[in-house]
C-alpha cells in the first residue's frame, strides 16, 4: 500500500468515525439517561481485553446490569430493570 492510499483510508476512516459519533449523539443520549434512571449513576463500565497481538485495550459499555436484590437475597428479575428483548430469546 502506498503512502497516499494509506492517508486517504486514515482520513475516511476518522471522517467516518466522527460522522457516526454525531448521527448517533441523540441516540447515545436517551440511552445514558435511561441507565441512570432505572438502573443509578455509574452509567458506563470499564473492561480491560485483549486485542491484537495479545496486547491489552480497554472497552466501555453501558451498565445494563444490576447487583439489586430482594428481600430473600434473589436478584431481581429482568421486568425490573432496563433491556432490550427479542422473541427468539429464550427467558
Amino acid at each position: 500500500m502506498n503512502v497516499l492510499l494509506k492517508l486517504t483510508k486514515r482520513f475516511l476512516d476518522l471522517f467516518s468515525a466522527c460522522a457516526g459519533m454525531i448521527f448517533l449523539a441523540p441516540v447515545l443520549i436517551v440511552v445514558t439517561m435511561l441507565i441512570r434512571f432505572k438502573i443509578g449513576s455509574l452509567v458506563l463500565f470499564r473492561q480491560e481485553r485483549p486485542g491484537l497481538h495479545g496486547r491489552s485495550f480497554t472497552i466501555y459499555k453501558f451498565r445494563t446490569m444490576t447487583d439489586r436484590r430482594d428481600e430473600d437475597g434473589n436478584i431481581i428479575s429482568k421486568e425490573n430493570i432496563f433491556c432490550v428483548t427479542s422473541p427468539n430469546l429464550s427467558p
